[in-house]
């Protein structure tokens, strides 16, 4: 009887720590997985349109064609197979800009917050 009750003890949080750190590991690889997806797609956009979708049109522009904005009469989308973009490993979902000619994906990381330091820092697209 005091074998089992030992068993279903609830480890010490310390022992827990190795199992939270891969899964946070695999949700950042995730994550970084993600952007380089969501790259090429943004990239496919540009041939088709001749210009990436401003910040306003968002990555939505990657699955729906927008309103309005430039080269839309010949975007050949969706650039996604998919019916939503989808969100970072953690399940946030991505951060976009489009400013001075350049893109930037972002995640805001495991707490879903700007900054933060380990798997709490943001992972960009600029970052590799």
């Amino acid at each position: 009887m005091g074998m089992l009750a030992g068993f279903s003890t609830p480890a010490a949080p310390e022992e827990n720590r190795p199992m939270i750190e891969d899964s946070d590991r695999v949700r950042a690889a995730i994550t970084r997985y993600r952007i380089r997806i969501l790259e090429l797609a943004l990239k496919l956009y540009r041939l088709d349109t001749a210009y990436y979708p401003g910040t306003g049109q968002g990555l939505a522009a990657l699955i729906k064609k927008p309103d309005a904005g430039v080269g839309l009469a010949r975007w050949r989308g969706p650039y996604l197979d998919a019916t939503s973009i989808p969100p970072d490993g953690w399940g946030h979902p991505f951060e976009y800009t489009f400013e001075s000619g350049e893109f930037e994906i972002f995640s805001l990381g495991a707490d879903g917050k700007m900054g933060g330091a380990g798997f709490n820092a943001d992972i960009s697209s600029k970052d590799f």
